[in-house]
């Protein structure tokens, strides 16, 4: 029932676009020209749909964009994505301002019964015909700018500066330890084994001692699961690599009624193979000469256990936390990844200084603008923590921006990032 809605929004956004466009043309061109130019505009109409429309029809028939060649993707599929990016920006700027166009109408239609005024001139044909002309300009708009997000910022990654961390009683011997941060890495149909080579060597090329990743390796399919195991099989720290499952990881593989989320224990595997530790509802301690020790507590993706891998159960949380760090040294150096930033809620009662987390893809992939630091993105709705750094009562949270795409191949004000970490003795 969800996806028939919004399928039936999308066409009747593209109906309406259609119709506004196609008033234009009695501005722009001779009425004998209007017939054929809107009939060739319904042809662009359905050109540009029609990469999403093949999408739809693959999917029900068990085809998937990962199983296509990247070219193919990107010279067919992706004008595609840039129209629906368009579409949807178009839709969340209009429909406020027809919504108060109409309001506005209906109270002066009322004002004018409840109150009589003299007759003014009514609103001449000629301006109703500029404003009607003026209709492809926000489209146009707004479609470059789309097509700047799909196209512009293929392959761009930013590096995050390196951010100190202090660590209440921090062994000396773990002072200046470093940690780089990987997230929502999403192998799938837009980002392919290829497309991390560059990730990866930026990656080691920081010489950190840990290297983390923050959830969603996958985004939708095992499909790609060796090329994923191949391209992060190559990154290198001295102290390991470790890795946490996030819901888009719960997505790889139907749910086993039998036995859970099969496809979750090969995605482990397979890292496992590559020198990856998945941790799953676990602890690894870290120990050097002495008493130095850290313990990198990794929190599996919960909401998979009531069906709905969307679920973000924070009772759930605690119990798991305090399961895993029942019986742990107290005086550890604890650094806490947990795909959902909300986690750092949850992890503040147990001593935990720093949560590394992901899943909000810095506000949705697109941001508008910032309000008081604040990103203005579809995620901003919906999270507490969307992207960057917090910092309560004395702990602090990082909330990674993701290296892959969700839905769309599309970035704008949100760039790719590795983030990185130096713990120091606070």
């Amino acid at each position: 029932m969800f996806f028939l809605i919004v399928y039936g929004l999308f066409l009747l956004s593209n109906l309406l676009l259609y119709l506004k466009l196609r008033r234009s043309l009695t501005v722009w061109f001779p009425s004998g020209r209007r017939g054929r130019m809107a009939l060739a505009l319904a042809f662009f109409f359905l050109a540009v749909n029609s990469p999403l429309l093949v999408a739809v029809l693959m999917g029900q028939v068990g085809w998937s964009l990962e199983q296509l060649p990247s070219r193919l993707l990107r010279w067919y599929f992706y004008p595609g994505f840039v129209w629906f990016a368009m579409l949807v920006g178009y839709v969340l700027v209009t429909a406020p301002k027809d919504l108060i166009w109409g309001l506005g109408r209906a109270l002066l239609w009322i004002y004018r019964r409840l109150i009589p005024r003299p007759k003014r001139p009514a609103f001449s044909v000629s301006r109703r015909h500029f404003l009607a002309g003026l209709a492809p300009a926000m489209p146009s708009a707004l479609l470059g700018t789309a097509a700047y997000g799909v196209y512009g910022t293929s392959g761009d990654l930013e590096i995050s500066p390196e951010i100190s961390i202090p660590i209440p009683e921090l062994s000396p011997k773990l002072d200046g330890i470093r940690i780089t941060q990987l997230s929502d890495i999403h192998f799938g149909p837009y980002l392919r084994g290829r497309d991390m080579k560059p990730v990866v060597e930026a990656a080691n090329g920081l010489g950190s001692e840990l290297v983390v990743i923050t959830g969603d390796i996958l985004d939708r399919s095992l499909s790609l699961l060796p090329e994923a195991t191949e391209a992060l099989g190559r990154l290198k720290a001295s102290f390991g690599v470790f890795a946490i499952l996030g819901n888009h990881d719960y997505y790889a593989d139907q749910r086993d009624p039998a036995g859970g989320y099969r496809g979750c224990e090969r995605l482990a595997a397979g890292m496992q193979s590559a020198g990856v530790r998945v941790l799953r509802n676990a602890c690894h301690s870290i120990r050097l000469a002495g008493d130095a020790e850290l313990l990198l507590a990794g929190l599996d993706w919960l909401g998979a256990t009531r069906g709905d891998p969307n679920v973000y159960q924070q009772h759930r949380t605690k119990q798991v936390l305090a399961s895993m760090l029942a019986g742990s040294n107290p005086k550890a150096a604890r650094v806490l990844l947990a795909h959902h930033p909300h986690s750092f809620l949850d992890a503040q009662e147990f001593g935990i200084p720093l949560t590394l987390a992901g899943h909000t893809h810095g506000g949705g992939q697109v941001v508008f603008g910032q309000i008081g630091g604040v990103p203005l993105g579809l995620a901003s709705l919906r999270f507490r923590y969307v992207r960057g750094l917090y910092q309560e009562q004395g702990r602090f949270l990082y909330v990674n921006r993701g290296i892959g795409y969700f839905g769309i191949p599309i970035r704008i004000n949100c760039l790719p990032e590795i983030s990185r970490f130096r713990l120091v003795r606070g």
